[in-house]
């Protein structure tokens, strides 16, 4: 109609300054919105929510796909295939109406997945996952070991179709990093390594409701302006509002300096409702995090330490395959690990012991480094040291994960938020003020 017209030609400037739009919609007569009564009908219908009616207890992938084949849903196009089973599943067939079921989990997409930071923030904020795809394959056994439940992909991204999982309602996943990071050449989108043009594919593949991606600061830089509204211009195509800011791990109880660049992006439904966390008012210390952990050999210097190590920690970088061992970051990174009382030379088999003398710096071990990036210890790393480390430094910290994903999961709910000042808005940096990473 005219009027449906009238409103596709409205700005899309920002997530959350469209109310005189949306009133505007919500004004037309029932009679000119028939997609409504379609829309009702298709997800009653729906195989996939009545799969998702289902206890939780029984969403497990074993146990799902019986149920699935028993109501006959598992064939069809909107059936995929859990690894290491036999069955299908509709899990993840089509859209549903997030707002009409309010306790029931969201369904999310994973990819870039690594050490599972992001996915398991997300899991806290009540999301399941459909499937996380990695190509790293000590990341995938960490996965597996954690959540032997999920459903993890292990290859490509760029060989990895959406379509069998149309219609989650999140895609989510951090892509990789070194193609913007000031610490290397920054060659953007014509780095081999840039899979934004695959997260792009995947979001038109599987049309989820919503869509976070993160990376590195220095994607924020004027140098990929052009590039980044190219990408909300693609999400805009497919009707999306999205909306860049750059969230620091220290504002979310996370005891480190982490600047990551966070895309979301929500269909127009549902957008409105969405605004960013509000930093928490308390900044841990690594000292508060790590005094525990540096006492379990007893070492007598650990209270002293702890005094020391009263600030948040530098970025710690998890580094790539290609360059070296284990350690905390360039020098100036090490230097200000002195300042705190660590040696940012390497990573440590054990906590100092008894027998370490408080006139030496200790140095961190995995666990110590999992904890400045806010995993809990129940969450185990799979493979050696290096290995594990890698996973760690190149993880977003769940923390992190959580908060965007609590605001997610409310928008999706339709749930109003009173207060929408939050986070570090992005602006056009020059090069020196950006943290290497």
């Amino acid at each position: 109609s005219t009027q449906q017209i009238i409103l596709d030609r409205m700005p899309r400037s920002c997530l959350h300054r469209r109310r005189g739009r949306e009133n505007y919609r919500s004004s037309l007569p029932n009679s000119q919105t028939p997609h409504r009564l379609l829309g009702r009908v298709y997800r009653a219908l729906n195989p996939r929510n009545l799969f998702l009616g289902l206890p939780t207890s029984l969403r497990q992938p074993p146990i799902a796909s019986i149920c699935a084949q028993d109501l006959s849903l598992a064939a069809g196009p909107f059936a995929f295939k859990i690894k290491g089973s036999n069955s299908i599943a509709g899990a993840t067939a089509a859209a549903r109406s997030p707002s009409k079921m309010k306790n029931q989990n969201f369904v999310s997409v994973e990819i870039c997945a690594g050490a599972g930071g992001q996915a398991l923030g997300l899991e806290m904020a009540g999301f399941g996952h459909s499937a996380l795809v990695e190509n790293d394959s000590s990341a995938c056994q960490t996965l597996r070991l954690n959540r032997p439940q999920w459903n993890v992909v292990e290859g490509d991204l760029r060989a990895f179709s959406g379509i069998p999982y149309k219609g989650a309602d999140l895609l989510a996943g951090g892509v990789p990093c070194p193609p913007f990071t000031i610490a290397g050449k920054q060659l953007g989108e014509e780095d081999e390594r840039d899979l934004f043009p695959e997260a792009l594919r995947l979001v038109e593949e599987i049309c989820p409701v919503a869509v976070m991606l993160e990376n590195v600061p220095g994607f924020a830089s004027s140098k990929f302006a052009g590039y980044r509204n190219r990408i909300i211009g693609r999400l805009e195509s497919l009707g999306y509002y999205a909306d860049w800011r750059i969230l620091n791990a220290c504002d979310f109880s996370v005891p480190q300096l982490r600047p990551r660049c966070i895309l979301v992006a929500l269909k127009s439904e549902f957008a409105d409702f969405f605004s960013w966390p509000e930093p928490h008012e308390h900044r841990v210390s690594v000292g508060e995090a790590l005094y525990d952990l540096m006492t379990v050999g007893g070492w007598p210097g650990a209270r002293e330490w702890k005094a020391k190590a009263s600030g948040v920690a530098p970025t710690i970088v998890g580094g790539s395959k290609k360059h070296g061992g284990p350690d905390l970051g360039p020098t100036r990174a090490k230097s200000q690990w002195a300042e705190m009382g660590v040696d940012g030379l390497g990573i440590a088999d054990a906590p100092p012991t008894e027998d370490f003398s408080s006139d030496k710096m200790p140095r961190l071990t995995v666990r110590m480094a999992a904890r400045i990036q806010g995993f809990p210890d129940s969450w185990q790393f799979s493979g050696k040291k290096t290995a594990s480390y890698r996973q760690v430094g190149n993880a977003l910290p769940p923390p992190v994960a959580r908060a965007v994903g609590d605001r997610i999961r409310s928008a999706l709910m339709k749930q109003p938020v009173n207060s929408r000042k939050t986070g570090t808005q992005i602006s056009l940096f020059a090069a020196s003020q950006l943290v290497p990473v």
